[in-house]
């Protein structure tokens, strides 16, 4: 028998609308005993690789593949919280809580299916061993590999099976490897769960929807209307750096509608140019990169849930303007003829000798006020100094290889 995960079956967390029955308490007792075993034995789990998973191993995959536990538990008795996870038959669903005292305290198979708890009825065995291959089906799912960075673990740890790492050609795929879970690298807000604030805001999101995720997708739309109608009201700068992000379309992100001041759309323009098209900041543009405007920009951005890079625009336009600041003083000094004889022949990396080399060089041929503002400006400025020795370095390189070459024949 097989003990890989079947290629037609995937888990999958899931939240059933209905109440659920656990299938072994449900029944009268002793009746499952052959086909499940009896108390605290899992005769399926101990006839699968799962029947060496440990609470830690278990707990690792769960909160990589599926993310953070689904269903509630004891805080006292129990390491976490539990996942609720799919079979392939859609009234079997099977409890996952990973437990230190074994595998009967870390599985509970439930069904869908309404069951008498006070007046248990048998099961019969060919519906027991439908149950049975379900949580079978469901075990060995767990045995998908799941990457770390460069690794792979399941539910067993550290992945080194061949098979389980299988590649499918045809496919261009992994045929046993899923992809992490999409909650990967998300905080959750330190305090908040636990509280009063957390369960009014479960309790509210069951009241507003046909589940908790629905209600507390229509309690975030309510609240987003809200931050929306509020963005008009900011300065133009913010609005700017708000609009530079959600007027653009982007896969699964279409752009938001934002009734934006006047003169705002020509400013995002602008500004894009500067950031995407490499085009030169004007005294506006740096107005608007202000340190307050990226912030309570940014604050709005977060709460859109809109991806955005704001620190780094910020710095980039101050970059560029400072970079087309210190070109100009360089030019200004030389009287915009600089001269090429200042460089080596060869590029160099401008590190402090290399600077200090092209100065005396300028000093030597007479360009006291040129040696005098890029010693200035590389004491104060180094970044943009050698970019702009380094730009105008290939200039000059680019000048002598058109002399030695001659006139063009004509």
């Amino acid at each position: 028998m097989s003990m890989l995960p079947s290629p037609s079956f995937q888990a999958a967390v899931v939240s059933p609308n209905c109440r659920l029955y656990s299938v072994l308490q449900s029944a009268p007792h002793g009746t499952m005993d052959e086909v499940f075993g009896e108390v605290l034995e899992d005769r399926i789990a101990d006839a699968t690789p799962l029947k060496a998973v440990t609470y830690a191993t278990l707990f690792t995959y769960l909160h990589r593949r599926f993310g953070y536990p689904s269903r509630a538990s004891d805080p006292y008795k129990d390491l976490s919280a539990a996942w609720l996870l799919s079979t392939p038959e859609p009234d079997i669903v099977i409890h996952v809580l990973p437990s230190v005292n074994g595998n009967h305290f870390t599985f509970t198979i439930y069904t869908t299916t309404e069951r008498t708890p006070f007046k248990p009825e048998p099961i019969p065995r060919e519906e027991q061993l439908r149950i049975a291959g379900a949580y079978r089906s469901l075990l060995l799912d767990l045995l998908r590999p799941v990457c770390i960075q460069d690794a792979h673990i399941n539910a067993l740890g550290e992945v080194d099976d061949d098979e389980l790492l299988a590649y499918d050609e045809k496919e261009e795929a992994p045929l046993y490897e899923v992809k992490y879970a999409a909650s990967s690298g998300y905080p959750i807000l330190p305090g908040l769960i636990g509280t009063k604030t957390w369960e009014e805001l479960l309790g509210q999101a069951a009241f507003f929807g046909s589940d908790r995720l629905d209600g507390l997708t229509t309690i975030v739309t309510e609240g987003r209307n809200r931050i929306i109608a509020q963005i008009p009201n900011e300065p133009v700068d913010v609005q700017v750096l708000i609009g530079m992000y959600t007027t653009l379309s982007r896969p699964n992100a279409p752009a938001i509608e934002i009734d934006f001041a006047p003169e705002v759309p020509e400013r995002i323009a602008a500004l894009q140019a500067v950031l995407w098209k490499d085009g030169r900041p004007t005294s506006e543009d740096l107005a608007i990169v202000n340190d307050a405007a990226v912030e309570r920009a940014g604050r709005y951005l977060d709460a859109l849930a809109v991806r955005d890079d704001l620190d780094k625009a910020a710095r980039r336009v101050r970059a560029t303007a400072r970079l087309n600041e210190v070109y100009e003083a360089i030019c200004d000094a030389c009287g915009r003829d600089f001269p090429d004889e200042v460089f080596d022949e060869k590029p160099v990396l401008w590190n402090d000798d290399d600077v200090q080399r092209a100065v005396a060089r300028m000093k030597e041929s007479g360009h006291d006020a040129l040696a005098e503002t890029v010693e200035r400006l590389f004491s104060t400025d180094p970044w943009p100094t050698t970019r702009c020795l380094h730009a105008l370095q290939a200039q000059a390189i680019e000048h002598r290889k058109n002399r030695d070459s001659g006139p063009t024949p004509g």
